[in-house]
């Protein structure tokens, strides 16, 4: 509410169902009492997750929206964004994390256009005790890494840390 404490300048309402399967919340952003964006996140009885968000003007109309899975494990999430609200998919960008035998992790994120082309990817490594990490980028999707970024944090006797984090192109300069 504004100074007053009667001008109402933003309102957000979640919901859970008694399960605590299901979570909704609706955000009115601007105080005209119209809920401008509203999410729906669904827990499957295998562990997998479902979230819808929805955009929408002040007549109901879509502005856009985006679904998002995520695996039961947590290790594949895929977005689905309709940016126009057209209701026709925009962009698709699928995480995909391997545990590797040494501890450490490995994401791989493709980044792709409706009509299915590769827009941008990434991969990203982090060390089992998470102090390293390096990143691999492509931001034209040409399938060609342009960037490459290093992160190395070291922890002091004293319980300080010291993070160095380098970016170069892949072309070494």
């Amino acid at each position: 509410f504004a100074g007053d404490g009667t001008t109402l300048l933003r309102r957000t309402v979640t919901t859970e169902s008694a399960d605590r399967l299901i979570m909704t919340t609706t955000q009115d952003q601007d105080g005209d009492s119209v809920t401008d964006v509203a999410v729906t996140s669904v827990e499957s009885a295998d562990g997998s997750v479902l979230a819808t968000e929805v955009r929408t003007n002040a007549d109901g109309s879509m502005i856009g929206s985006s679904e998002t899975a995520v695996s039961a494990n947590g290790l594949v999430r895929t977005t689905t964004t309709d940016l126009d609200g057209d209701g026709a998919a925009d962009i698709e960008e699928t995480s995909t994390t391997v545990l590797n035998a040494d501890g450490s992790r490995t994401t791989t994120t493709l980044t792709r256009n409706g009509d299915g082309s590769l827009r941008a990817s990434a991969e990203v490594t982090v060390s089992d005790d998470a102090l390293s990490t390096t990143a691999r980028r492509d931001l034209n999707g040409d399938g060609v890494s342009e960037h490459e970024e290093t992160s190395t944090t070291l922890l002091g006797t004293d319980g300080s840390r010291t993070t160095t984090t380098a970016t170069h192109s892949s072309d070494g300069s």
